[in-house]
């Protein structure tokens, strides 16, 4: 049985966010099976992975602002946080402090995710950041608002010089 791309990339992006599985061990797990059928497969799988990104949403969204031009940022970054502790920006521009976050179906269906945005959040605010939440739907039947927002909050951010 093969669940093919796009089902295998869900396996990879839910087992990653889950933490239940890293990067180096699917790279050790796939070298050390390289020749076994599927080898071809798992080898797009872990390109797709190794782009920084956790999940086919967080893939669209790189993509996109790619594309788009807009430079200066870095993927799952982590910020340490004063009284609340490190919280991973999905993607981060440094120089405007400005944090996206991919909300993707597979990890904010559940009540841990749920309780712990709105704090994780709240704190990043405080610490002076500004958070823009996207999802999958606008990414890929709205990608020109998200395009529009985010060039706004950008320029609104960008440091005088």
């Amino acid at each position: 049985m093969s669940l093919g791309l796009e089902e295998g990339a869900r396996l990879v992006d839910r087992a990653l966010v889950r933490r239940k599985v890293d990067l180096p061990a699917l790279r050790t797990a796939h070298a050390r099976r390289a020749r076994c059928h599927g080898a071809a497969l798992a080898g797009r799988l872990l390109h797709l992975a190794e782009g920084g990104a956790r999940s086919q949403a967080e893939r669209r969204a790189h993509r996109l602002v790619r594309r788009a031009g807009l430079r200066g940022w870095r993927a799952d970054v982590e910020i340490d946080l004063p009284g609340y502790g490190r919280a991973v920006g999905d993607m981060v521009f440094d120089a405007e402090r400005v944090i996206v976050e991919v909300d993707g179906w597979a990890y904010h269906r559940d009540l841990r995710a749920f309780l712990v945005d709105g704090p994780r959040q709240s704190a990043l605010v405080a610490a002076g950041w500004v958070v823009l939440r996207t999802h999958w739907y606008e990414l890929h039947e709205q990608p020109d608002a998200f395009l529009r927002t985010l060039r706004r909050i950008l320029a609104s951010r960008t440091p005088s010089r």
